[in-house]
């Protein structure tokens, strides 16, 4: 088996194998936690590939006791019911669906993370029909009795507290939400308890990765749309509504050559479900551009229209913090910063933030990129957003140096306010590596 791809010809030649029809009704949301959901059993009833088997990924392969649905199960518990599928040990499986390709996807996602080897059928069923292969209806024999064997692969999830830990600073990674562009801003009704994304993380729909046939896209427009990803040398991070659109786009990952991808399995059911963790509405920040006008200050303090470039070469510029703005940052509301990498590209980080008068403090560590980008570049920005009110926030364009001062000691304050505990104090290496980002404002933009 070579790739996590097959073609309709390939596998319809194929012998020594089980076929599986992951397929999920799963319609719209008509309304904030509208999370209605069929199996696709009947739909697999009345048409199918000769052989197959439909997955139940909404029962059968999720674990009930989750608090979101369609989590995974445990290994061992995932292998039982598989093996009751007819899954066993050597021989591979194909997943397919009807739905675009998400949720075999999903199902080839989760029969590898216990080291099971899997490919998903490019196009579905709908690509079958298309070849003018053979449809099968009605129900399927059931399977001779098997032994699957779990292997798993626990470096294939992370958990809420993996993006808790990435949100305060003590993790690297490239965090991306594969729902589309509305979903992503909160613009149109979710499944889930409230609307946004993950402050810090992009957008990679994953439908924008597959054509209207539901075929992955081909292999140059493919690389050039998951270009950034293929040479991050962070590790990519991937989450959506319920883990499913995610594993899609981990899919296109791997078909290109980069498997060192985890998802959240809990995603925004699991994170909105808690009203203490933050939620970002609208877009996130672009990089800072010298060559375009940055927006402009409502104060009178502020600068008038001029380039980003312009702004940060006078030095005489002084911005002072409205009370509103003040008012704002002096909550422990979280922050998103961005810095530019070499390649120009938007680096996001989401920090905790303090006021040193009218100036932003950040505590980090040393090595980690977004100290390295401000060392070169030192233009960054700043989004605050005012989780009672998300239409409410302010951007915050400045310089930021890196500085030797106590950041032990700012990490200690800010853990008391975003926490209201003491910070945990790790490998005396690392601690030693903290250090402290200032940011001065030459530009304040608040959107009230």
């Amino acid at each position: 088996m070579t790739g996590p791809l097959i073609t309709t010809e390939q596998l319809s030649v194929r012998r020594e194998l089980l076929i599986l029809d992951a397929t999920v009704t799963l319609p719209a949301p008509g309304f904030d936690g509208d999370h209605r959901a069929t199996t696709g059993y009947e739909g697999w009833l009345t048409a199918h590939i000769p052989g197959s088997r439909h997955a139940d990924l909404l029962n059968d392969l999720s674990d009930p006791a989750a608090p979101s649905h369609f989590a995974h199960p445990e290994p061992s518990v995932l292998a039982a019911s598989l093996a009751r599928l007819g899954v066993t040990d050597g021989v591979p499986v194909v997943a397919y669906d009807s739905a675009g390709g998400i949720w075999a996807a999903r199902l080839w996602w989760l029969l590898t993370s216990i080291g099971v080897p899997a490919q998903v059928l490019d196009g579905g069923l709908a690509a079958w029909r298309e070849a003018g292969l053979p449809i099968a209806s009605g129900p399927a024999p059931e399977p001779p009795a098997g032994r699957l064997t779990a292997r798993p692969r626990p470096e294939r999830w992370i958990e809420r507290g993996d993006l808790e830990a990435w949100i305060a600073g003590d993790v690297d990674a490239t965090v991306l939400c594969a729902l589309n562009p509305e979903a992503y801003r909160g613009d149109v009704p979710t499944r889930y308890s409230r609307r946004g994304h993950i402050p810090g993380s992009g957008n990679l729909p994953a439908r924008s990765l597959s054509g209207p046939d539901g075929r992955l896209l081909p292999a140059e427009p493919l690389t050039e749309a998951l270009s950034g990803l293929l040479a991050d040398p962070q590790p990519v991070w991937l989450y959506c509504g319920s883990g499913i659109s995610a594993a899609g786009v981990a899919l296109a990952l791997a078909v290109l050559g980069r498997d060192d991808v985890a998802l959240y399995d809990g995603s925004l059911e699991e994170w909105s479900a808690d009203p203490g963790l933050p939620l970002t509405l609208g877009p996130e920040p672009a990089a800072p551009n010298p060559e375009s006008p940055g927006p402009e200050s409502p104060g009178p303090e502020s600068p008038g229209p001029a380039t980003l470039g312009a702004e940060l070469a006078d030095p005489g510029v002084v911005v002072r913090f409205s009370e509103g703005v003040r008012e704002l940052l002096d909550r422990p509301e979280f922050a998103v910063l961005s810095t530019t990498e070499p390649n120009g590209v938007a680096q996001l980080s989401v920090m905790w933030v303090g006021r040193d008068g009218d100036e932003l403090v950040m505590a980090t560590k040393g090595g980690r990129r977004k100290a390295a980008n401000i060392r070169r570049d030192p233009r960054v920005t700043v989004l605050i957003y005012d989780r009672d009110r998300p239409t409410r926030y302010v951007e915050i364009r400045g310089t930021a140096r890196v500085t030797d001062e106590d950041a032990s000691s700012l990490v200690d304050t800010l853990a008391q306010r975003y926490t209201r505990k003491d910070h945990v104090r790790g490998d005396a290496a690392e601690e030693a590596d903290r250090v402290v980002l200032r940011i001065t404002p030459s530009r304040v933009v608040e959107r009230w």
